[in-house]
């Protein structure tokens, strides 16, 4: 995405204020058509993502009641349409499920229980579509926010803008790696998927300043993040089915549906954590001044 990149020929506030408003104009795209509703859903989320990654981003540049504030609004705003997504999430999993191991589900479970989510997950949509109009409530609630970072008051023009907030970020994934690693929790793991999916944003923001290592340095990040997130989510999956039943479903099946899922979310986890080994190799301090001199090397390339 050309638009979600930093440049250096603009100053920081010129960067924040261009990505947030596309990011904004993305969303409400999407509040106006939804072609695919549940596209236009996850599109909406993800944009309300990314701005939060470059809210983390100019943290301590823009102060931390103004982070705060703008932070918690987008988190709010996506979450209007977390219980759709959980249903989605529910629904997607079990078609990888059945991709990966197509001859042992046709013994263990029918296509109920991919149309039993997929009922689910409609009819909670049909409710929230005729109880209110969640649409158009975003789409009312991003007047204001677009005035809002009009008014973001910045006190750094340059890289010191964002250090900080780059290397908050690699710090808390850095950590959250070793505390997964020694002591699991499903809270924990998480925490460290977000921090990791927030890096990866932050590194694709940056990464035109210096594309040869950076690119390479996001696409690790991404596939991390990637196995990262079906582990979370084939553990939604899991953990539904320990604790609801599914109508012509019975106990036995759903125990070997789970026991399948066990086993898939091992290879993730040890592909995931491999890559973090390399994602994390650095201390804090040496990746930020990497980073900045990445930023300083490039800039005087430039001026040149």
């Amino acid at each position: 995405m050309k638009c979600y990149r930093i440049y250096q020929d603009q100053s920081v506030p010129e960067n924040t204020n261009r990505i947030i408003h596309d990011q904004l104009k993305i969303i409400a795209g999407h509040c106006s058509e939804q072609e695919d509703i549940q596209v236009s859903i996850h599109e909406i989320r993800k944009s309300c993502k990314r701005i939060r990654a470059v809210l983390r981003l100019v943290r301590d540049n823009i102060g931390y009641s103004t982070y705060l504030r703008e932070n918690v609004f987008y988190r709010d705003l996506a979450r209007t349409f977390s219980v759709i997504r959980d249903y989605e999430v529910l629904c997607n999993s079990m078609k990888i499920l059945r991709e990966k191991q197509p001859d042992e589900l046709k013994s263990i479970v029918s296509s109920r229980v991919l149309e039993y989510f997929t009922e689910l997950r409609d009819r909670y949509l049909e409710d929230l579509l005729n109880e209110s109009d969640p649409f158009g409530y975003v789409l009312h609630a991003l007047e204001a926010a677009k005035t809002r970072v009009d008014q973001f008051y910045y006190t750094h023009h340059n890289f010191s803008g964002m250090g900080p907030g780059l290397e908050r970020i690699y710090r808390q994934g850095r950590r959250l790696k070793k505390i997964v690693e020694n002591r699991y929790t499903p809270e924990e793991f998480h925490n460290f998927r977000k921090r990791s999916k927030y890096l990866l944003y932050q590194i694709q923001l940056l990464k035109k300043v210096y594309k040869p290592t950076l690119k390479g340095y996001a696409k690790s990040l991404s596939i991390m993040t990637d196995r990262l997130g079906d582990y979370r989510d084939f553990d939604q999956l899991a953990e539904y089915l320990n604790h609801q039943r599914i109508p012509g479903f019975t106990k036995r099946k759903s125990e070997n549906l789970v026991k399948m899922i066990e086993a898939e979310k091992i290879g993730l986890y040890k592909k995931a954590m491999r890559l973090s080994d390399l994602v994390y190799a650095e201390s804090p301090r040496a990746f930020i001044n990497r980073m900045e001199s990445y930023w300083n090397a490039s800039l005087k390339h430039k001026i040149k």
